[in-house]
This record gives C-alpha cells, structure tokens and sequence, in this order.
C-alpha cells in the first residue's frame, strides 16, 4: 500500500468507529470470512457484509477466496504524518483504539472529553507506559490530564495496545507485563 493509499485509508476507518472495528477484527484475524466476522463481533450477517463491501470498495480488504468461502484479508496501515514540526504516526494501534467506541466506556467518555486527536496521545503514551517509560500519573501531567483520568484511560487502553503488538510492527516489546485478566478487557477476539 502506498503512502498516499495509506492516508486514505486510515482517514476512512478514523472517520467511522465500526469500519475501524472491522479492520482491526479482519487484521487479527487474517485470513477471515465473513460469518466469523459477525459471530466475533457480534453483527447481523447483512451488516457484516455492507461494512466488508465498503474496506474492499476503498482498497483496505482483499478477498483472496479460491471460490469457496471468502478469505478475508488486510495488512497494517502505517504512515507517519508532519505538520509544522510536530509527527504523528498512524497504526493499526491507533486505529483499534478508536474502533474501541462503543465498546469500551472509558474510551468513550475520553473521546467525548477530549476527541480522537488526544486520543491518539493517549494511546502513544500507554505504549510508552508499558515500554517501561513512564508512570501513569506522569502521563496524567503531560497529558495535562487528572490522575484519575490518566490512569483510566491508559487502563483501557493497555490491553488493546498489547493485543494489537501482535501485527503492529511499530510497537515495541514491553517491560511491563499486561496480565492475562487485563488482556480479556479488549473489545477484539482472535481466533486460535
């Protein structure tokens, strides 16, 4: 994928939480189909099928299917963008963390707060967290953030950012461990 193709795409799934959510399913779960998409994720098959017609329509999903069932698949969006000296990179990470609305409160009512700009910090500050960088209220300050707030948003956040390691290859190995309780607060499923 392109850079540009890379741009587009993330614009589409950050502009629309379920495309988000769908991407991040499809990603962990390559190569997929469409009812397991539904019974993962808890959808109607005609609603499945809408959501996975639009990520093929902008080039985010191919179907590799050998005309059976279709195998679903998709690849890590990465891109880094610069604006007046500041760089942000968008991940797959970052992407999850926003198919997360709706189906975690904490990011809600963080998003509702504070939108997905500051999102997107906090989910750079939680993989800096669990790389052993800094403490949870240290983010609450440099987040300009309350403690509670801090710590309840990188809560939320730990369990995704580690699940999504797994396939973003811009997040690094972690010093602090993510217990097995905390890995079952994500909103994503992967098949064994």
């Amino acid at each position: 994928m392109t850079v540009a193709q890379s741009f587009l795409s993330a614009a589409e799934l950050l502009s629309d939480h379920e495309l988000a959510r769908m991407y991040t399913d499809i990603l962990l779960n390559s190569p997929t189909t469409n009812s397991a998409i539904a019974s993962r994720l808890g959808l109607p098959a005609s609603t499945t099928s809408e959501r996975v017609t639009r990520l093929k329509e902008v080039g985010i999903v191919h179907d590799t299917s050998d005309g059976k069932a279709n195998q679903l698949i998709t690849e890590p969006i990465v891109f880094t963008v610069s604006l007046d000296g500041a760089t942000v990179t968008v991940t797959p990470t970052i992407i999850a963390a926003y198919g997360a609305k709706n189906q975690v409160e904490d990011i809600d009512l963080f998003l509702d707060r504070h939108g997905k700009a500051k999102l997107v910090e906090a989910v750079e500050y939680t993989t800096e967290y669990l790389d052993g960088g800094l403490s949870r209220r240290s983010i609450g300050v440099d987040m300009e953030l309350s403690a509670v707030e801090a710590i309840a948003i990188t809560q939320a956040l730990e369990p995704i950012v580690a699940l999504l390691r797994t396939v973003d290859t811009s997040t690094p190995m972690f010093e602090h461990e993510v217990h097995t309780g905390t890995m079952a607060d994500t909103p994503y499923v992967v098949d064994e």
